[in-house]
């Protein structure tokens, strides 16, 4: 890697840090970052923009409402995992019913599940800069696919599992909730 390239990468690293990102969490994003900007071999700062506000962005995620509470019916849930587990947590919590709203300031994924008509969720992420997002999710729309968040350079998308199976989307037993009996977790997957 080039000296500029380890410069703006050492700095994003120290910056999420100091702002209180987990280091295992840091760590992945970097090396998956790093990766991405191989992959598409433009210069750093105009694929991803300065490192502070890269960082920023990264740390720095709107929040929903929290007077909205859940939905009458409805479970949330709050969870978190490292870049190599998050697509294979997504299809298994998918699988049980769970559907992303959003993304959360720490990038955390925010779910929830109907209790009374639960349904499968299929999910899918992508690496796309800001440039290239807008016609990504147009692309993907025609498929079914709506976005669900956006962390850095990943955009996670989301469709409900009926656009491709039909009726049998539909959970028949609602599986338990993953870590507890609670119906509002946060926590790691």
């Amino acid at each position: 890697m080039s000296r500029e390239r380890t410069a703006y990468f050492e700095e994003l690293s120290a910056l999420l840090r100091e702002r209180d990102m987990p280091p295992a969490r840091v760590d992945a994003l970097v090396r998956e970052l790093a990766a991405y900007a191989v992959e598409a071999r433009s210069p750093l700062v105009e694929e991803f923009g300065p490192a502070g506000e890269l960082a920023d962005r990264l740390t720095d995620r709107q929040s929903a409402d929290a007077a909205d509470g859940p939905e009458a019916g409805a479970e949330t849930w709050v969870w978190t995992a490292d870049a190599l587990q998050e697509v294979r947590l997504l299809e298994r919590f998918g699988g049980q019913g769970w559907e992303v709203e959003r993304l959360d300031r720490l990038g955390r994924f925010v779910c929830r599940r109907d209790r009374q008509h639960p349904l499968r969720w299929a999910y899918r992420r992508e690496a796309a800069g800001p440039r290239e997002r807008e016609r990504l999710t147009g692309r993907l729309a025609t498929e079914g696919w709506e976005p669900c968040g956006v962390w850095g350079p990943f955009a996670y998308f989301k469709r409900p599992e009926a656009a491709v199976t039909g009726p049998a989307a539909r959970l028949s037993r609602l599986p338990r909730l993953p870590g507890g009996g609670s119906t509002s977790l946060r926590g790691s997957a």
